[in-house]
């Protein structure tokens, strides 16, 4: 078994191929001990709190869009009708004058 390990020197980085092993015959089981064992973050609790999260999100973004539009009408309709209220006004004046 041979390991290629890179070493930064004077002269620059240079490859060197070290022998493992050198009379076994067995074959390496798992990765090398390197230490730290078990201080990788635990798995959480999942994508449910997400997904719910993102649901309520969703849900109070639509609901927020059909107030808008709901509003939107209500203003729209109530400035027709002052416009109109408004223009019967301004003919019952012009024809008052007359």
């Amino acid at each position: 078994m041979h390991t290629l390990v890179v070493l930064d020197g004077s002269s620059g980085l240079r490859i060197d191929s070290l022998t493992d092993a050198a009379g076994s015959t067995d074959r390496p089981k798992g990765g090398a001990a390197t230490g730290f064992g078990g201080t990788a973050p635990k798995a959480g609790p999942g994508l449910v709190p997400w997904l719910g999260t993102l649901a309520g999100g969703v849900l109070l973004a639509v609901a927020g869009g059909f107030g808008l539009r709901r509003s939107r009408r209500r203003s729209a309709a109530a400035s027709a009708a002052a416009s109109s209220a408004d223009a019967g006004s301004a003919a019952s004046v012009v024809s008052a004058r007359d």
